[in-house]
């Protein structure tokens, strides 16, 4: 039997989640279930950068960036879109976590076991705390393939729903 396994997919407006092993149980809106655990939207794009070991929104040549000797890290902090995003890398660059703050919501997020898969970075695990309420989150990744053959009805989107825009 295969490691248990979610597939997320997106069009960039919405996302969906399936069970890769098939048994279903999973709710198939996964902006959803991030908006309700945390009360903050990301969008599709922003959620999968985050899930792939990436800041949520990408870093603008206008982020300030800082030393922070206590924490032997570089911050880099940047204003977008309404929002504010802070990240935390170590002196090589690695991607340490960070936050992201949108209409006075924030979510905190560190990257830890990162390792190196076919040249690219990814965590091996990733931890998601609401910095409002006392909500925590964290992914683990057992395995990471990239770009692995799947059936393409795992892809399938449904139709986008009325005011799905305005998300």
């Amino acid at each position: 039997m295969g490691l248990p396994a979610l597939i997320v997919a997106s069009d960039g407006e919405q996302v969906v989640v399936r069970d890769g092993t098939g048994r279903g149980g999973i709710p198939e809106d996964g902006r959803e279930i991030l908006t309700r655990l945390f009360g903050l939207s990301l969008s599709p794009v922003s959620l999968a950068r985050l899930l792939s070991g990436l800041p949520p929104r990408p870093v603008e040549p206008s982020a300030l960036v800082f030393y922070l000797p206590e924490r032997q890290a570089y911050l880099v902090e940047g204003e977008g879109s309404g929002s504010l995003q802070r990240l935390y890398l170590d002196p090589a660059g690695t991607l340490l976590g960070g936050e992201i703050w949108q209409d006075g919501e924030g979510l905190r997020f560190t990257f830890a076991r990162v390792r190196q898969v076919e040249e690219m970075l990814f965590p091996g695990e990733i931890t998601l705390t609401q910095l409002r309420r006392p909500v925590t989150v964290t992914v683990t990744y057992q395995a990471v393939e990239l770009n692995p053959l799947l059936p393409d009805h795992l892809f399938t989107l449904p139709p986008p729903s009325p005011g799905s825009q305005d998300r």
